[in-house]
């Protein structure tokens, strides 16, 4: 979940990765999670499409990527000072999490197999990372490495990425864990993201709300088939959701740089908080729901009310975290000047 950082900062994708980490939150927590811990599901199925999240999350990537780097693209002396954004970015407030999960996990005399832990930290593929929701991560990185190839070699990267995205279309899952990572079918989604943004930068939404408008309803007519289990395949709803966010981001990033959309400060700080509420709602919804249940909650409070107290802690918890670990730990991992300079040519 990489954060736009250019000049050209939109908040409208501020507030759209802040209600897709809802989204996913809300999957998670008010399934069979809150089944197991409170023996009821008060929401029904009511956010069983809540990980279409996830694609928001891809898309998002694409687009924030191609928006803030594009004038990298074609000059190789500009890759390390990328990579080392990107990578701080992403691993300082991962590794801090998943060091503290992992402390959790031996404290409760759990044992830890020392790969695991360490092909973990270093979002390694091949098998369930400690923090399981941090399986999104390792395609991120993928995407960022293949994005590098095209700072370096604009065309090579171009062919690789095309080829890339071709073959997660063609290639079907149950291939083997290398294949099924190489190619899962959301790689896609960084394509339409990169698309969207393409298509912001010179102009080409001409309506951008009606745009906006069309994708948010794409959107939602494949969450009510998702949930409502209409036979459609979950291929077919990757591609649903990706689309749609590509018209949701383009039309309202479009709105938005046209001054026709303010986005409202909460989803701006929750948008912020986005990447430490998605590494850590699984963690601290165990944790808040079984306090919930030593201090007898579910015996004061109705299921919809202890569902909704519990995603509120959750969210307040990271907004927490979000400005006493995630903040400094961006701030001291910041570059402090642009990386070699001196290698540019003249």
């Amino acid at each position: 979940m990489p954060q736009p950082v250019s000049s050209g900062h939109l908040h409208t994708l501020d507030a759209l990765r802040g209600l897709a980490a809802i989204a996913v939150m809300l999957f998670h927590i008010s399934g069979d999670a809150f089944q197991n811990m409170f023996g009821q599901r008060p929401a029904g199925d009511a956010f069983a499409a809540g990980y279409s999240g996830l694609d928001m999350f891809f898309v998002l990537s694409g687009f924030i990527i191609l928006h803030v780097h594009r004038a990298d693209l074609g000059r190789p002396w500009q890759v390390l000072s990328y990579l080392r954004r990107r990578l701080a970015r992403i691993y300082p407030p991962y590794w801090a999490i998943t060091l503290a999960y992992a402390g959790i996990f031996l404290a409760t005399g759990q044992e830890l197999d020392p790969y695991r832990l360490v092909s973990s930290l270093l979002l390694l593929p091949g098998q369930p990372p400690l923090l399981s929701i941090a399986w999104t991560l390792s395609h991120e990185m993928l995407f960022y490495l293949l994005f590098a190839l095209a700072i370096l070699w604009p065309r090579a990267g171009l062919a690789a990425g095309l080829g890339w995205v071709a073959a997660s279309l063609a290639v079907p899952a149950g291939q083997g864990w290398l294949a099924d990572f190489l190619f899962d079918l959301r790689h896609v989604e960084f394509l339409i993201g990169a698309i969207a943004a393409l298509a912001v930068r010179h102009g080409a939404v001409a309506r951008p709300l009606p745009v906006a408008l069309g994708g948010a309803l794409l959107f939602g007519l494949s969450a009510v088939l998702d949930t409502a289990q209409a036979g459609f395949t979950p291929q077919a709803h990757i591609l649903a959701y990706g689309l749609g966010s590509g018209l949701i981001i383009a039309g309202l990033a479009t709105a938005e740089q046209a001054g026709r959309l303010r986005v409202p400060t909460p989803l701006r700080c929750l948008g912020e908080a986005s990447y430490t509420l998605y590494l850590t709602h699984l963690s601290a919804y165990s944790l808040l729901a079984r306090l919930a249940r030593m201090a007898h909650l579910p015996e004061i409070l109705p299921g919809w009310a202890l569902l909704g107290l519990l995603a509120v802690a959750i969210t307040a918890l990271a907004l927490l975290l979000y400005h006493t670990l995630e903040k400094p730990l961006l701030r001291l991992c910041r570059p402090a000047r642009p990386l070699l300079v001196a290698a540019r040519p003249a």
